[in-house]
């Protein structure tokens, strides 16, 4: 028997050292997998030694000891996943030790198997070694522990005649063994305790067909939005207009003496004046199954320049190339253009190419030059007004680059959102459409009237509106999806007071298919609603996952008056989601009353349960 021992902690030994080797290169997270794949075989070792110390042998109490130690420790790894990712080593180990501890501790304490102090103390030793070594800068010394380790268990907790004594300690307690197995298999059918385990395990294992189907509306979402971005690249994306900006380029001697050269610089000069006033028309475009709202926006500009301040920025006006100078306007996305844009200036007319050759502005957009019969209105100032009929989606944003700057939009679309630096002074927003106002003046932004190079940037302090899409519906079931665990608690926790109040056993398998049945809700509400939309969607998944419970339950709850009962709590909950994920303001407030007022429910019914052997409590009568 020591030779065998030898030779197994030998064999642990050179286990290590191979399996160190292919995986060397691993990093915290693997080497923590395999601290999980060694506590097993430490569990392993422990029943065997306290079989020998304890003469005591119950397959019932340890094979089920065995099973909840050990999927309790590989539970740990997503716990020890996010805690490596949170904490530092230090916090990560201490709550690995205590927590693979508890989950020893909990399970000898719950099934009574009574266990010695030179198994525990073993146990305990080879837990700290393994958390210590998980984190050391050499792999191989991990492994090696680990299965000196496991090695240690088999060399140490156990006796050279352990396999001689379980025998003697299994035949005498055979009759034992049967009434243990009997009793504990009594206790599953009827410890209430025991059925609230296993419902809420049901419940953890349905949340991952639940995220599976989380990443499915995720999925359909990115391929709706792919459609949208694939519309806007033809038919226009998010529209940014910054102008009209008047540039103009000027001479400027620097060095001295024979290193003096001239160098060409730009300054920008802003308008007075900026009036925008415009109609934003939506349109519904289809892609595939995909609706796609865009718009088209009439838009007129007008206002007015000053003569341009060459003295603030320092400038000879002799220096200035009148000849070469331009006006650009900025726009995001050119293919949205559908006519040319022509400005009036004075009396004169100016037309836009597309274009801006300008490395200080970094704009897309249109530029127009400026003719030797057109600089005298550049020197002077003058009104100018020009028209922009442009195609866009989503947004609709300006620069407010007068001194004082008034927009004016208004639209048939009932549901904007004012994005950008500023809200409008004014709003009325009503089932026809909408009007907005904004008056911006200079003093409210980041950048001045005129600047030299790219010392500021017009496209900052921006301001415009969003067609808003209602809560669409991949955000709704998205919403809805997160209910989900809260949703088939409820319903578990109705079935388990209608089992326990009216003695109606439901068994386990029951739960668990019931439990299908609300997750199969998400995928008929994901996939009915790319057809016939939200609403009607959520009427038909509601209506078929209730009706199908409904059948499902009279089986065996066996009275009508039951299953009516939860046909009427099913149809509750399902039209309070309803009624929740349609708010898009107060839906947290509207959630937590009811939930508040369902937990007072649910107190008022089990207030008379007996939580010792699951059947209600009698009333006592007390008599003189």
């Amino acid at each position: 028997m020591k030779k065998l021992k030898f030779y197994f902690t030998i064999f642990s030994l050179i286990a290590g050292i191979v399996v160190s080797i292919p995986v060397s290169s691993s990093g915290h997270l693997e080497k923590m997998a395999f601290v999980v794949m060694y506590l097993p075989f430490l569990t392993i070792g422990m029943v065997i030694a306290n079989i020998q110390y304890t003469k005591k042998f119950a397959i019932g109490h340890y094979s089920v000891f065995f099973i909840l130690s050990s999927v309790g420790q590989f539970l740990l790894l997503p716990v020890m996943i996010i805690f490596s990712a949170i904490f530092n080593t230090a916090a990560f180990n201490l709550f690995y030790i205590i927590v693979a501890i508890l989950f020893y501790f909990i399970a000898q304490k719950f099934l009574l198997v009574e266990v010695t102090y030179r198994a525990t103390y073993i146990y305990v030793i080879c837990i700290l070694a393994l958390s210590f070594l998980v984190n050391t800068q050499y792999e191989y010394l991990f492994f090696i522990g680990g299965s000196l380790s496991i090695g240690l268990i088999f060399d140490h907790a156990v006796h050279p005649e352990i396999f001689k004594e379980i025998f003697k300690i299994i035949k005498p307690n055979a009759m034992q063994q049967q009434n243990s197995l009997s009793t504990f298999s009594n206790w599953i059918k009827t410890s209430i305790t025991f059925k609230m385990i296993v419902v809420g395990a049901m419940v953890i294992v349905l949340i991952v067909p639940m995220i599976m189907i989380s990443g499915l509306i995720d999925e359909r979402e990115q391929l709706q939005q792919e459609a949208i971005r694939d519309i806007g690249s033809k038919w226009g994306g998010s529209q940014y207009l910054i102008g009209p900006i008047l540039a103009l380029p000027y001479k400027e001697l620097t060095g001295s003496g024979e290193n003096k050269s001239e160098i060409v610089k730009t300054a920008y000069f802003l308008p007075e004046k900026l009036n925008i006033t415009g109609t934003i028309n939506p349109e519904t475009l289809n892609r595939g199954i995909y609706d796609v709202t865009v718009y088209n926006a009439n838009l007129n500009f007008s206002g007015n320049y000053s003569a341009p301040d060459l003295a603030s920025l320092k400038i000879d006006s002799s220096n200035v190339l009148w000849s070469d100078a331009y006006f650009c306007i900025g726009i995001s996305d050119l293919k949205g253009i559908k006519r040319t844009v022509d400005m009036k200036y004075g009396d004169k007319n100016f037309v836009f190419k597309n274009g801006i050759i300008d490395e200080n502005l970094k704009l897309s957009g249109v530029s127009a030059g400026v003719s030797e019969e057109q600089t005298e209105l550049l020197k002077t100032g003058g009104e100018f007004s020009f028209a922009i009929d442009i195609n866009g989606s989503s947004n609709l944003n300006f620069a407010p680059l007068g001194k004082e700057t008034d927009v004016n939009l208004s639209s048939q679309w009932s549901n904007p959102g004012f994005d950008g630096t500023f809200l409008p002074d004014k709003r009325e927003i009503t089932e026809a459409g909408f009007n907005a106002e904004w008056k911006v003046l200079n003093l409210n932004r980041g950048f001045p009237q005129q600047w030299i190079g790219d010392s500021f940037s017009p496209a900052s302090s921006g301001f415009g509106v969003n067609l808003l899409q209602p809560v669409e519906q991949y955000q709704k079931i998205s919403r809805s999806a997160k209910y989900a665990f809260l949703f088939i608690f409820l319903t578990y926790v109705v079935f388990f007071f209608v089992e326990v109040i009216n003695k109606t056993r439901i068994h386990p398998i029951r739960y668990f298919l019931v439990g299908l049945a609300l997750i199969i809700f998400y995928t008929l509400l994901l996939s009915i609603s790319e057809v016939i939309g939200f609403e009607m969607a959520y009427l038909a998944a509601a209506s078929a996952v209730v009706i199908l419970i409904t059948l499902y339950s009279k089986n065996f709850l066996k009275k009508w008056i039951l299953t009516g009962f939860m046909f009427l709590i099913l149809s509750f909950l399902y039209g309070f989601l309803y009624f929740i994920i349609q708010l898009q303001d107060y839906s947290l407030l509207a959630g937590s009353i009811g939930l508040f007022i369902i937990l007072a429910i649910l107190m008022y019914f089990s207030r008379k349960i007996n939580y010792e052997n699951g059947s209600p409590k009698e009333e006592q009568v007390v008599t003189n």
